[in-house]
């Protein structure tokens, strides 16, 4: 008798457990299908020959204004849309969405042909894009930058040798020199690399925000004048991201020294805010601006 009253409380014991394990796989299960039945319909249309990207590579996104450079390949079209009742749908996800979809066809860029906001119709941000592979590297400088072409050169230290015209309200080249700084509503940015020479070849763009702010190279160096001020960060991107938080203050300079470092593939971008005595000093070794 004792031995079934054992045995008849194991098998409850395992019906118990079978029941246990099937109702946790059960809400798992319904847990899945209400995020995905929640999230925002994502349409791919595509036939890229290419290989997915890893997802530490950065995505260009152009907006419906922009032109789509005359290097580029078209790899399909995207269309992220509301399911009617959706979450997670606001412009930060959706984009993230779309980045995601084009590194999977080996793109890089991303155009976008119809933006809208939520309103009446739906709380979710919706979008339609072209999904782009850049064959070259996109330095596309927003008006309120201006560039003035210059040949490199060869200079003594401290020697002025480019003409730069004040327009305000941007952000320009100028010389690098060291110019008077008072009641002056700008701020200068020194940016320089010096020489290395494991990884002269190596050159990598340089952004403040939003902003392209010019081609880093070996042995290289250049000057940029601010006249917005406030908070804002630096940053370059290979396989990695560097990126140097700054508070732009009127009347200032910025020494900033660019670097490299080994990676896995390729090297790796290093930006550093260097002491201005030392920063100076550095900056005035350097006697080629590309």
């Amino acid at each position: 008798m004792k031995y079934f009253r054992i045995e008849v409380l194991s098998n409850i014991d395992r019906h118990a457990g079978s029941l246990f394990l099937f109702q946790r796989l059960a809400a798992v299960i319904i847990t899945l299908i209400v995020l995905v039945a929640c999230g925002p319909k994502v349409i791919v249309s595509t036939d890229a020959p290419y290989a997915p990207l890893e997802d530490w590579v950065d995505i260009k996104v152009l907006d419906i204004s922009d032109t789509i450079p005359s290097f580029s390949q078209n790899l399909g079209t995207l269309k992220i849309w509301d399911r009617g009742y959706s979450v997670g749908c606001d412009k930060e996800d959706v984009l993230y969405l779309a980045k995601a979809e084009t590194r999977k066809v080996g793109g890089n860029a991303l155009k976008l042909t119809q933006y809208l906001e939520p309103d009446s119709e739906s709380g979710c941000v919706r979008i339609e894009a072209t999904m782009l592979k850049i064959k070259r590297v996109i330095r596309q400088r927003p008006q309120s930058i201006v560039k003035i072409p210059v040949h490199p050169v060869f200079t003594p230290p401290n020697t002025n040798f480019k003409s730069i015209q004040t327009i305000p309200g941007t952000i320009q080249e100028t010389t690098p020199t060291r110019p008077s700084m008072t009641n002056d509503k700008s701020a200068l940015l020194h940016i320089y690399r010096v020489n290395n020479i494991w990884n002269t070849n190596f050159c990598y763009d340089l952004f403040l925000g939003d902003s392209f702010l010019c081609r880093v190279g070996n042995d290289w160096k250049t000057t940029i004048k601010l006249t917005d001020d406030g908070y804002n960060y630096l940053w370059a991107s290979t396989e990695s991201k560097a990126q140097l938080p700054l508070k732009i203050e009127f009347g200032k300079e910025y020494y900033i020294r660019c670097g490299s470092s080994m990676g896995g593939w390729v090297a790796r971008p290093t930006i550093e805010l260097r002491d201005t005595e030392i920063g100076s000093n550095e900056f005035k070794t350097i006697n080629f601006d590309f």
